[in-house]
């Protein structure tokens, strides 16, 4: 069961931390008995209309599952998540928000939540093993560290623009 958003609550983040406090109050906010919240229900919540794009691109962390499950991009405003209903990262939401129209900061958050996410963890989440990148700058390149936030290490790298070949027909939507 979903808990229905508090007052108050914005249900339509821009950054990655809007994200991480829209997840920690709707946690804070299931019922007694829902002791977590699922991804499905972060999105359920999500302020609609939607923009949504599908792709079947396997060249992922999170790939696509076949043309029945494709890695569907959510769009609200200079934040972009996906996430992928099927298959290896079918738990995660992959964040990327926009500090220039070509590169993006990644994140990541694990779902269900059963415990309030620090602010730090969803970007710490993709840092690599030395802890010198993250593994999102193994094919997005020119990796580097942002300032944007100081609390712990942000890193920003090329976008992609999905191959025209892998957009899901009839992938782009407003739900």
């Amino acid at each position: 069961m979903c808990a229905l958003a508090p007052a108050g609550l914005s249900t339509a983040p821009t950054t990655i931390l809007d994200a991480v406090a829209m997840a920690n109050t709707l946690l804070a906010a299931q019922p007694a008995g829902s002791p977590s919240l699922s991804l499905p229900c972060f999105v359920q919540r999500m302020s609609r209309p939607l923009t949504t794009l599908g792709v079947q691109s396997v060249f992922s962390l999170q790939p696509a599952v076949g043309e029945r499950s494709p890695r569907i991009f959510i769009f609200s405003g200079p934040l972009v998540m996906s996430v992928a209903p099927a298959g290896p990262g079918h738990q995660l939401l992959e964040l990327a928000e926009y500090p220039s129209p070509l590169r993006s900061i990644k994140a990541e958050m694990a779902f269900p939540l059963t415990a309030p996410l620090p602010p730090n963890e969803p970007f710490d989440r993709v840092h690599n093993d030395t802890g010198t990148g993250t593994l999102c700058g193994n094919c997005h390149g020119a990796e580097e560290q942002s300032t944007r936030l100081t609390f712990t290490k942000v890193y920003e790298s090329v976008v992609f623009k999905p191959r025209a070949r892998d957009v899901h027909a009839g992938a782009s939507a407003h739900l």
